[in-house]
């Protein structure tokens, strides 16, 4: 099995994994309106957008493996902040 085939497989999870719990977070926050739970899940849309978009970048775009990567590490970096945030940032 080559290593690109390995990297789809884990990209799609991710993208669902992080999907659902985005979903997760969002039924939550409309059920209890807070906004720890709206920050949480910008946080994991912004970690599931990081994982398609590099996808996207590298299968249909021509993007070279590397800078697809760098696109993906600079969102999911942006959402963990994110949910850094949400956790104790949030007063």
């Amino acid at each position: 099995m080559s290593l690109i085939l390995i990297l789809r497989a884990v990209r799609i999870v991710t993208l669902l994994l992080a999907g659902v719990v985005t979903y997760l977070a969002i039924k939550s926050y409309r059920r209890g309106g807070g906004r720890v739970m709206l920050f949480m899940s910008i946080g994991f849309c912004l970690i599931a957008l990081g994982a398609l978009i590099s996808g996207l970048l590298f299968e249909f775009f021509n993007f070279a493996l590397e800078d697809s990567y760098t696109v993906e590490s600079i969102l999911v970096a942006a959402g963990l902040g994110v949910l850094v945030y949400s956790i104790y940032g949030i007063r």
